[in-house]
């Protein structure tokens, strides 16, 4: 048999495989093995029909479980192998020999798309099919061709796709003498993430596939001023990359330094007019870290960060819209749609701290009655047990006491929880109702998230869950997926410096 034979086979044994894949609930060992051998024979081939069949049945078979509303352990499971084997795929396709010949040529449909994207990033398929002068079909499997060499970025805008060129997309224009190599930005190989609060300082340092390599805090001084802060700041930055990456001989250009910093109702602003002790407004923070780093720095809050972390690196991969809530000493909302992170015209937009849902109830420190954060936040939640208990101020709780306290069958610290719990999912109903995500991530602290490990937790997410289910009267809760995740200033600063890297490769605007 000749090699088109051979590779026409091959195809035809992929569809075929893929297609008895799908149609059965859990997916036999042996089927497993089947098409990773046909994978791996395919990537060696650099047969690319057969990659792409491979791809795109797994593709459609991971959503087909995903979209069950009740698995299984089996299944579960069975969802992590599948996409262990699209990663493997991707990255054969990515690896082909040919794959970035294909901008190489100018009069190829391939070169007129790169350079199409270059000079008017965020077409769509039907643009790019005109400019082309090909139908939309056509212009869409030229576009998953580059976007599997990793030379464009797709993202949706509303229901079409909108191409973006990436930094190994300029590179492959250059090559061809299709760009000058002047207007060329330089790959991150490494970027420093730091979270900074009022009396501590942590970073962590990650390769440019987001791998954390090494991590270290700093205690700062109760009386620091902000140039104290940013000194020290300076200084751990330096030995983070002087661990990894050596200091004297690293050039500072290929190197990112995102930082997660909060600053009056979350925000990280250089507007006036927070009247908060240790707050950043009106100091110009970015001007003054490039100073102390010598990096490029990008600043953002947590809620911000961990939105994009989340949506490049999380488990749904890109969700069309997505919304991140940090349980934390206030409660801080973000959202990403379409691709882009959603920004207010004076700072963060769906902050959701400040939603009434409690019409009555507890005072905030804003002066309003009922907020969240006087009844969701870390620090409300003890306050409320140690008001339900009867307790005096000398003898106030924090959230491991409540949580030690409902562990002993305490009723106080379980109305506590309770009424936290119900609370935040009153304020995500208005969130289903007024953005219809697709995902809410809820990071929060271990005990009040971590629903295996705690059952504190569970009790938490499920009255959290039950809450917006009631409140939502839309299509937004039953379309929604409520994922809680744990959060602590060492992931923030990984997903810090993950943002860091995101934004050098123009992944999100």
């Amino acid at each position: 048999m000749d090699k088109p034979e051979v590779g026409r086979d091959r195809h035809a044994q992929v569809r075929r495989l893929t297609g008895e894949m799908e149609s059965v609930r859990i997916i036999a060992e042996g089927q497993f093995s089947a098409l990773g051998m046909f994978v791996t024979d395919a990537s060696l081939a650099a047969d690319r029909p057969a990659l792409e069949a491979a791809q795109d049945g797994l593709q459609w078979i991971y959503s087909r479980q995903e979209a069950l509303t009740d698995p299984d352990a089996d299944q579960i499971e069975q969802r992590g192998r599948l996409l262990g084997l699209i990663d493997v795929t991707h990255w054969a396709l990515r690896r082909l020999p040919s794959t970035l010949q294909a901008g190489s040529d100018p009069s190829s449909h391939a070169g007129q798309f790169l350079k199409a994207v270059a000079e008017r990033p965020g077409l769509s398929n039907q643009e790019l099919a005109m400019r082309l002068g090909i139908d939309e079909t056509e212009a869409s499997r030229v576009g998953r061709r580059l976007l599997a060499a990793g030379v464009v970025w797709r993202r949706k805008e509303w229901r079409r796709n909108a191409w973006d060129i990436t930094p190994r997309g300029r590179t492959c224009l250059v090559d061809a003498g299709l760009a000058d190599a002047d207007t060329q930005d330089p790959d991150l190989d490494f970027a420093v993430g730091v979270t900074m609060l009022p009396h501590r300082l942590v970073g962590t340092i990650i390769d440019a596939d987001a791998r954390q390599l090494a991590s270290a805090d700093r205690e700062l001084e109760p009386a620091a001023g902000l140039a104290s802060q940013l000194d020290a700041l300076g200084d751990l930055v330096r030995n983070l990359i002087a661990d990894v990456a050596g200091a004297d001989e690293y050039p500072p250009d290929r190197i990112g330094l995102g930082v997660q910093v909060a600053s009056s109702g979350g925000q990280v602003t250089t507007a006036p007019g927070s009247g908060r002790p240790g707050a950043w407004d009106d100091f110009p923070l970015r001007e003054q870290l490039q100073k102390a780093t010598a990096l490029p720095a990008v600043i953002e809050n947590a809620a911000n960060v961990l939105a994009e972390y989340e949506y490049v690196y999380g488990e749904s991969r890109e969700p069309q819209s997505l919304v991140a809530i940090v349980l934390d000493e206030d409660v801080r909302c973000s959202m990403i749609a379409n691709g882009r992170l959603i920004h207010g015209a004076g700072g963060p937009a769906a902050e959701i701290g400040h939603l009434v849902v409690q019409p009555q109830g507890r005072t905030c420190r804003c002066g309003n009655q009922g907020c969240l954060d006087s009844v969701a936040s870390t620090v409300a939640i003890p306050e409320v047990f140690d008001e339900l208990a009867g307790r005096a101020a000398p003898e106030a709780s924090d959230l491991a006491a409540v949580l030690r306290y409902f562990g002993q069958g305490d009723e106080y610290a379980a109305a506590a929880l309770d009424q936290a719990a119900d609370a935040l999912g009153v304020a995500i109903a208005m969130l289903l109702r007024l953005l219809n995500p697709e995902k809410v991530v809820l990071f929060g602290p271990a005990g009040l998230v971590s629903e295996s490990s705690f059952p504190a937790a569970g009790r938490f997410m499920s009255r959290v869950r039950e809450s917006g289910q009631e409140h939502a009267c839309s299509s937004g809760a039953v379309d929604c997926t409520i994922v809680p995740k744990v959060y602590d200033d060492e992931i923030g600063a990984r997903a810090a410096a993950a943002v860091a890297l995101l934004r050098a490769k123009e992944r999100l605007p």
